[in-house]
């Protein structure tokens, strides 16, 4: 289990993976705008909700750097 006590944090594909429980789409392997933090876009809706957004994303390794207030 995966608990989140700052509010700066980076995650591999594997950790997004794990919170979600299923496995990324291709597009987020290959688009960085699939990490948009675009309330129009279901997956950015679950982590906008959640009052989260990404900052950054590193690709082709696949991380995320995600914040929250």
């Amino acid at each position: 289990m995966i608990t989140f006590d700052d509010s700066l944090v980076t995650l591999s594909m594997h950790q997004n993976e794990e919170i979600i429980v299923f496995a990324l789409p291709a597009s987020a392997t290959n688009h960085r705008a699939w990490w948009a933090n675009d309330i129009t876009h279901s997956q950015a809706k679950a982590w906008l909700l959640a009052d989260w957004e990404v900052d950054a994303v590193f690709l082709p390794k696949i991380s995320s750097r995600n914040w929250r207030d």
